[in-house]
């Protein structure tokens, strides 16, 4: 069977079968393969991640925040240092009987001039982290969020090839048993294709095998996030399992967690 996900038209049945079910007394039943289709793509229905895009403003707060703090320290504490510095100075040219002089308003002009340079400094410096913090923060978002569309594309795309292929398996299978009205191999109008067993590849298998070794491991809480989360983790395994085994042993799988089993 192919993996195309270009779907083919609806195959041929052969005389005396057609997709209302009415064809004669010695007529059957067969879903069209558009319907099987639409109820395998619902079926094998990925589930995707949600993303939500960096708030680069919001972020921009959140950093500052943190940030801030540190430089507003540190520029209180170089104001104290020159208050420090002028009372010093006060406090030896009163000893030696100078009093105010101007050298002494000189020294202490130059004193809040080198304050400032250093308070200068700092904002900038400052102004710089803010900067290279938010850069990376918004280069590690759209590394993300490129992941998670990648992610949502390829699941989609699997998904859809292993629609097809369920479909078309389906389709025959009940085309080839579906030739006499009522035989045990018919359908009945409005019946379903099945959703189970219908043979996946190696590589789904053995992922569908470590998808529930994954699920025996979880913890209950951590078994509510594999069935319901959009957490890339999770999803994976989820959509792992649901390739493996399909839409129906997934759900039984649902129904177990929920009764405690």
């Amino acid at each position: 069977m192919s993996s195309s996900i270009n779907y083919p038209g609806v195959p041929q049945t052969g005389a005396g079968a057609n997709s209302s079910g009415n064809s004669g007394s010695g007529g059957f039943y067969v879903n069209s393969f558009e319907d099987l289709l639409q109820q395998m793509l619902s079926a094998y229905d990925p589930a995707l991640v949600n993303y939500t895009p960096l708030d680069e403003q919001k972020t921009l707060l959140q950093i500052a925040s943190w940030l801030r703090p540190a430089f507003d320290a540190a520029i209180e504490m170089r104001g104290k240092q020159t208050e420090r510095a002028a009372a010093e100075l006060d406090t030896d040219a009163y000893a030696r009987g100078m009093g105010s002089s101007t050298f002494l308003s000189d020294v202490k002009a130059r004193n809040r001039m080198d304050e400032a340079d250093d308070v200068r400094a700092m904002e900038s410096d400052y102004a710089s982290k803010l900067a290279q913090y938010l850069y990376q923060a918004v280069e590690t978002d759209r590394a993300r969020a490129l992941d998670v569309a990648k992610f949502n594309a390829e699941q989609t795309n699997a998904a859809r090839a292993h629609a097809a292929n369920a479909a078309q398996s389906a389709y025959a299978s009940q085309s080839r048993g579906g030739g006499k009205s009522g035989g045990s191999g018919s359908n009945s109008k409005g019946s379903s294709a099945p959703l189970g067993g219908l043979g996946q590849g190696s590589a789904d298998a053995k992922l569908g095998a470590e998808a529930m070794a994954f699920y025996r491991g979880l913890s209950s809480a951590q078994k509510k996030l594999f069935f319901d989360t959009g957490n890339l983790t999770y999803a994976k395994q989820r959509n792992a399992f649901l390739k493996a085994y399909g839409a129906q042993k997934f759900n039984a799988l649902r129904v177990g967690f929920l009764k405690g089993n």
